[in-house]
């Protein structure tokens, strides 16, 4: 169990922190969506705080322009009001200290006049009397402002909309509530009545009324049965939006900047397992691969101490040859380790020269060949190329091309092998394919053949040798030519490895 959970450690590290992320991005999806939301309802009510206000005020400006007309007039009403108001002979001014407005009601007797009446009257001096009477006064009051309310509203309330408005009022006004309720953006205003079909624009561009504008029923007190309302259109609301959703924005920042530090972090810590894994891997073939070849040299040393083989002349050359050629193969893997260590630290020099791209694969396959068709294979050879001519390392180019053949042979198939190299040009580049009728590799290991250490697995087969470094080698040699390798192999068919160099242009 606890080999199991050190195993899959970093899996369950990487899910854990996958799910806290997750969450973390649905609750700033949700604080996203809610400070939006919040920030849309303070800004409609806003504005529906300004628009009530607004009607409200030019409301009440026309009842009292109203009652200041009945007052100043000769009429016996207006006579008797006066002396219920306890004013002076018209014209009077500061008509509206004697009232107060409220939200909830249309212009109301100002109950200041009893509270002031009071406070400069003695205590013990007001008898019941007067307070009755100052009572009756004020009872008399409201219902002379009753009246007149209802008159005026009878009698405007058959005029048009238009002629009722002031519409430079109406926008000095709407202007000075909006920028009291912290509002400043720039807005369109447009009067009609319930249908939509008769509609005024005060001053103002035309625009398209729909569900989105703010609107406010004008003259509500009229009680009318065809109401007409102000609509406000705010062309750059979901900008302003925009504009306020700053508040939120660096917390998403810093989240998108964890995710990517999370996301690479993951990454690269199961590159770094799996190179691990690989040098484990590497180690351990090549623990084998060098054990093999001194183990032989240490059996043929130890052969050379009997006196019965020193006595065989037969005995002595066939000893000698092993040893000679397991020093060999020896000296041949260490060279190869020490190769790879040179291109890593990628200090490896190159020798560019011109040189005939078809001449360097002849003699690697003349070579070749042999060792081809001793396992019963053939080597065929199409140099096609017109313009065989390229600046190429002649000896680390000839390393790539028998690398590539000696993987063939290594991953042969029981049946007849076949390997085919050719050459072509296209386009000013060369291009070399090395194609084989092997076991071929699987889609999914594809991707990972050009890496150092890699080996792809080959199932029950165990006679495969080889460090992992060879097929690196190649990728590294060929981006030191400017070139590119690619791969196209499919399991039981076979593998083709193609390369293309630039080419040294004719004259």
């Amino acid at each position: 169990m606890k080999m199991l959970f050190k195993k899959n450690f970093i899996w369950i590290l990487a899910a854990l922190m996958t799910a806290a992320f997750a969450v973390l991005i649905v609750y700033q999806i949700q604080l996203l969506h809610t400070t939006n939301a919040l920030i849309n309802k303070q800004f409609d009510d806003a504005v529906q705080r300004s628009l009530f206000r607004t009607v409200k005020t030019i409301e009440d400006e026309e009842i009292l322009s109203f009652i200041d007309k009945v007052l100043n007039s000769n009429t016996e009403e207006a006579k008797r009001a006066r002396e219920i108001l306890d004013i002076d002979t018209p014209p009077f001014k500061n008509l509206q200290s004697i009232f107060t407005q409220e939200e909830d009601s249309i212009l109301i007797p100002n109950q200041n006049i009893l509270l002031s009446h009071r406070s400069n009257t003695s205590i013990d001096a007001v008898t019941k009397i007067n307070a009755k009477k100052m009572q009756d006064k004020l009872l008399r009051i409201r219902t002379l402002m009753d009246v007149i309310t209802v008159k005026s509203i009878n009698e405007v309330s058959r005029q048009n909309i238009i002629s009722r408005i002031d519409t430079v009022i109406l926008r000095e006004q709407l202007k000075e509530n909006l920028e009291a309720n912290g509002i400043k953006s720039p807005y369109q205003i447009a009067i009609a009545d319930k249908w939509i079909k008769n509609v005024y624009y005060p001053g103002g561009d035309p625009f398209d009324i729909t569900p989105q504008c703010y609107q406010q029923e004008l003259f509500p007190s009229d009680n009318s049965a065809n109401p007409y309302y102000i609509y406000l259109y705010f062309p750059n609301k979901l900008e302003k939006s925009r504009q306020t959703m700053h508040i939120v924005i660096p917390s998403v920042l810093l989240v998108v900047i964890m995710l990517t530090i999370y996301i690479f972090t993951v990454l690269y810590t199961l590159e770094q397992r799996r190179i691990s894994q690989s040098k484990n891997d590497f180690i351990s073939n090549m623990t084998h691969e060098l054990k093999t070849p001194v183990a032989s040299i240490s059996l043929a040393a130890q052969m050379l101490n009997d006196s019965a083989v020193l006595k065989s002349a037969n005995m002595l050359e066939h000893i000698s040859h092993v040893i000679r050629d397991e020093t060999k193969r020896l000296s041949f893997q260490v060279d190869k380790i020490l190769q790879m260590s040179v291109f890593e630290r990628e200090c490896a020099t190159m020798s560019f020269q011109e040189n005939n791209v078809n001449e360097i694969i002849e003699t690697i396959v003349s070579n070749f060949s042999f060792k081809v068709n001793n396992r019963g294979g053939k080597v065929i050879t199409r140099l096609n190329a017109d313009n065989p001519f390229a600046e190429v390392d002649e000896m680390h180019f000839g390393n790539v091309i028998y690398n590539l053949m000696d993987n063939a042979v290594k991953y042969a198939r029981e049946t007849p092998l076949i390997i085919t190299v050719t050459t072509y040009n296209e386009h000013n580049r060369l291009f070399v394919t090395i194609e084989d009728n092997g076991i071929g590799i699987k889609k999914e290991y594809l991707k990972h053949i050009f890496d150092k250490f890699y080996r792809v697995p080959t199932g029950n087969r165990h006679d495969v040798k080889g460090f992992g470094l060879g097929l690196s080698y190649v990728k590294k040699v060929i981006n030191m030519h400017h070139g590119s390798v690619k791969v196209e192999s499919e399991p039981g068919v076979g593998t083709k490895f193609a390369i293309d160099i630039p080419v040294l242009e004719s004259e």
